[in-house]
């Protein structure tokens, strides 16, 4: 009977230690016989980490997947196990649905002339991308380089008439 040690474990099935130490805590998978540094783990455990991890990757949550492993064969482990992503490999995330547009839509380029004042062009219309682009060029590029004044700096207070 082949015996793994923690990091083989890992290496094998793809499952973080940490991982691991929390699977057994929760319940999904059987404590070692003994613990310390040469705690040794069985070929049923790795089946059990990879049918634990396919459930997983299905989006399953620990909850459900320690009552799925509970009631499971040794064959349905198996089967589960080899459902699971090969360590190191891309994990399979389940594509987000189509949803089609329902609704006009259209695409908008925004031009910032300054902090808080956009052009916005919409479409590939040739005339207004030439306009938005003079405008830049009149007047937004001369006046982004220019330094703003300090935020800090108290705003100067208006002279108000004396009451007579």
């Amino acid at each position: 009977m082949t015996q793994f040690r923690i990091a083989e474990v890992v290496r094998e099935t793809g499952v973080r230690r940490g991982t691991l130490r929390h699977w057994v805590k929760m319940g999904l998978l059987p404590p070692p016989p003994r613990r310390g540094r040469g705690t040794k783990y069985d070929e049923a455990f790795i089946t059990r980490v990879r049918a634990a991890r396919a459930l997983r990757e299905q989006g399953h949550r620990l909850r459900e997947v320690r009552r799925r492993l509970a009631k499971a064969t040794a064959l349905d482990l198996s089967v589960l196990a080899s459902k699971a992503a090969t360590p190191g490999g891309p994990v399979a995330l389940p594509s987000p649905p189509v949803v089609p547009i329902t609704y006009p839509a259209e695409r908008w380029e925004k031009i910032v002339l300054l902090p808080g004042l956009e052009v916005h062009v919409g479409g590939s219309n040739a005339l207004l991308r030439r306009i938005a682009q003079e405008i830049y060029t009149h007047y937004g590029s001369s006046i982004v380089a220019a330094p703003e004044p300090p935020a800090d700096e108290p705003r100067p207070r208006r002279k108000t008439a004396a009451p007579a």
